[in-house]
């Protein structure tokens, strides 16, 4: 998603929007272009994983935020899909949905004007 503020203002709007939505182990790093954040899956201690047997595996998420070649600024994010699939997790609903759009709405806050 573009963002209309340059990265360290887009960077801290990201970690700040984690933090109000209480979001344990906010990490963030310098990348030649840009930062990265890491945060705790919004669905940690679902059902994601439930109807698997075995230990229920998660991972952080992430947000990069770079600049281009253009000089704008974009935040990304991994598809959820990816995340889950990569533990071969079965869902027991639609986990994977509410992460994305989760997702969705904290990368809308960060770009976004307020």
């Amino acid at each position: 998603m573009l963002s209309k503020h340059d990265v360290k203002a887009t960077a801290e709007r990201a970690v700040a929007v984690l933090q109000r939505a209480q979001l344990p182990e906010v990490a963030e790093r310098e990348t030649p272009n840009g930062m990265e954040i890491e945060f705790t899956n919004p669905l940690y201690g679902s059902a994601i994983g439930a109807c698997a047997k075995g230990l229920r595996k998660d991972k952080p998420l992430q947000m990069r935020i770079y600049e281009d070649m253009n000089g704008n600024v974009w935040l990304a994010y991994e598809e959820p899909r990816t995340i889950v699939n990569d533990f071969g997790v079965i869902e027991c609903g639609n986990e994977t949905a509410h992460i994305k759009q989760t997702l969705q709405g904290f990368a809308s806050a960060v770009i976004g004007d307020e």
